[in-house]
């Protein structure tokens, strides 16, 4: 549980990442309503969904899809999601991202300095996958840091935001 992880790294001010569990997905999440303290021995049900791919902009994305932002206060980082351009869409597990997974641009992230590029995955070490972790947690500011745990979904596969497995570098976890 990513955003978990999150929360007890920012009120115990610990700044080491044992990448534990997925980011929950921009819009909810499995977190309940209570305190940071009771959130440690709570549990939360399975959140299945689907890897899409990571993006700043539509030119991220595959022909007919769209980046679609987490939240526009913190950045345009999002997924690419299907049917942009009011052609109905194409099928969005089909293929990954078009972009290059360049640079970064600053406009992406805005909430906070991210650890990582989701985009490149750079500087995780190998088995890490760079995320956005802690959405879904109200008590909780989203981050972009390296997570390893059982990142091994690949594009359009299965994953779950809260028991694994989860996505690839380069992919975020889409709940249904």
């Amino acid at each position: 549980m990513r955003w978990l992880f999150v929360a007890l790294v920012l009120t115990t001010g610990c700044g080491s990442n044992s990448g534990d569990g997925p980011p929950v997905s921009g819009s909810g999440g499995s977190a309940g309503s209570s305190s940071l303290n009771d959130a440690a021995y709570e549990e939360y049900p399975p959140e299945p969904g689907v890897c899409r791919a990571l993006c700043c902009s539509n030119a991220d994305c595959a022909t007919g899809e769209a980046c679609t932002p987490f939240d526009t206060n913190a950045g345009t980082l999002g997924v690419c999601s299907p049917g942009w351009a009011g052609d109905g869409g194409t099928d969005p597990d089909a293929g990954a991202s078009s972009g290059d997974g360049g640079a970064f641009p600053e406009s992406c992230w805005t909430l906070n300095d991210p650890e990582c590029n989701p985009l490149s995955n750079e500087p995780c070490d190998v088995g890490g996958a760079c995320d956005v972790g802690g959405q879904g947690d109200p008590q909780t500011e989203p981050v972009v840091s390296c997570y390893y745990d059982d990142n091994t979904q690949g594009p359009g596969e299965t994953c779950d935001n809260v028991d694994g497995p989860f996505c690839v570098p380069g992919y975020h976890c889409v709940p249904n």
